[in-house]
């Protein structure tokens, strides 16, 4: 990999404003004399901001002008990092260097960059920190305990965030829907759902798609711990207590490995990310809010039985990745049938769902698609490589392929003709890989009241 040579010499942010009326923020950032803006706006409760959270807002509000900066930074990659709106401690500075790090960590890959040690946010003595000795925190003007019930739930229009909104509707337990950005397929979805949907829309600085189109460095961004600490500033502001993802254990797996570091297209969805998030606003911005996936335990194959059990959502759902483009205009159709997630999701529901209703859902056949033929194997590991995008694990894909063949309806199907014979035959653990799939994970970091009701589900 190359060293990264930049022509900039300093990052820096700048600012951040809330204007408590509107619940529009402003993020500015600078790259030597450039000057960039991002703007957020939040829902603001009828009543007004809720007293007691001010300053537990305004910590959160420093975290969101970090993440967001990631977008930002790396078009330049300026070596200098200098923070202007507030001052991190030792601890703090090295989560986010890690974040940055790893979540760039595709960007970097694709790039041919060599990111090693590169990364360095500038510690100073910190505002605010946890207490040691009490669950207050410490700072100017320490907050009053503030009430928080019920959840927000993030939601994609894909098939995961609806398992997790079924499992909590089982359950009797109270739930909002949150959704990051103005995409009038995620609100078709979320109206079929018939929750409260909070929203936040999101305005890129044009100057930066000016950049990325000159041919400034760009690529993959932690999107998700972005969004994370978007929709924990809605639980702030309208009283919730939990912000409750639809992660599965896969997200965990990464694509492939530079000089030791695994590069992950999904590690801000990771368990190790959300775990490192969860630390640092327990111990840096608030005590009030929990953040985690419901889903972690889970595999894509189970999360997949699930969806197809349910028998809801089946014609408004899409996890296809062109329906969600910045501007919010849907296309024709919601699956591409050409990128590595309709591959992948059409074998994951294929597994479960009948061969006449999946290509109902998916406008086609694609197990009949012979140009699919290297995504699929990429997607079971007998390919080039795990594609970059939010895909299982190759085993689980083989478990699903293994579950269509034992349906019967896919004889003709030339993707199937090459499972079988390349595949199928080789393997004598399939049923194996299947139970595996189909087995809950002991690894989360769910409070114990989720974590018995998903397992308690199974």
């Amino acid at each position: 990999m190359m060293p990264i040579v930049s022509h900039a010499k300093q990052f820096v942010f700048t600012s951040y404003s809330f204007d408590r009326v509107s619940g529009e923020v402003l993020l500015k950032y600078r790259i030597d004399e450039e000057e960039f803006v991002e703007r957020l706006v939040f829902p603001i409760p009828a009543t007004g901001i809720p007293k007691g959270i001010d300053d537990e807002l305004d910590r959160a509000l420093f975290t969101l002008h970090l993440i967001a900066g990631v977008s930002y930074y790396k078009a330049k990659l300026p070596p200098a990092i200098v923070v202007q709106s507030g001052k991190l401690s030792a601890e703090q500075a090295a989560s986010w260097n890690k974040l940055y790090t790893l979540g760039l960590g595709e960007f970097f890959f694709r790039n041919d960059l060599d990111f090693r040690g590169y990364i360095k946010f500038p510690v100073e003595t910190a505002r605010w920190a946890v207490s040691e000795s009490s669950d207050s925190i410490q700072s100017e003007t320490a907050p009053r305990a503030v009430s928080t019930i019920g959840a927000i739930v993030p939601i994609g229009g894909g098939k995961d965030s609806l398992v997790a909104i079924e499992m909590l509707r089982a359950a009797s337990i109270p739930f909002d829907l949150f959704m990051f950005g103005n995409h009038s397929r995620i609100r078709e979805v979320a109206a079929e759902v018939g929750n409260k949907l909070f929203s936040v829309s999101r305005t890129i600085d044009p100057k930066l798609i000016e950049l990325n189109k000159a041919g400034a460095w760009n690529g993959h961004v932690p999107i998700t711990a972005y969004v994370g600490i978007a929709a924990s500033i809605v639980a702030m502001l309208h009283g919730r207590r939990d912000v409750i993802f639809a992660n599965e254990r896969s997200a965990n797996s990464g694509n492939t490995e530079v000089d030791g570091v695994v590069i992950n297209h999904q590690y801000s969805k990771s368990l190790e990310a959300e775990r490192d998030i969860q630390a640092y606003l327990e111990a840096f911005v608030s005590k009030n809010i929990r953040v985690f996936s419901l889903l972690r335990p889970l595999s894509e194959l189970d999360i997949a039985r699930r969806f197809a059990a349910n028998g809801k959502y089946f014609n408004v759902f899409s996890s296809c990745n062109t329906n969600y483009k910045q501007g919010g205009v849907p296309t024709v159709t919601r699956w591409c049938g050409k990128c590595p997630k309709c591959a992948f999701v059409f074998a994951m529901l294929g597994a479960f769902i009948p061969r006449r209703k999946m290509v109902e859902m998916f406008a086609e056949d694609l197990l009949m698609r012979t140009d699919l033929l290297p995504m699929y194997k990429d997607l079971t590991g007998y390919g080039t490589m795990k594609p970059f995008e939010c895909v299982g694990e190759f085993e689980e894909v083989i478990a699903a392929f293994a579950l269509i063949h034992g349906r019967g309806e896919y004889e003709d199907s030339p993707i199937m003709k090459w499972f079988e014979t390349d595949v199928m035959s080789s393997r004598k653990d399939i049923d194996a890989l299947i139970d595996r799939a189909l087995t809950l994970s002991t690894e989360h970091s769910m409070p114990e009241e989720y974590a018995q009701l998903v397992y308690a589900s199974r």
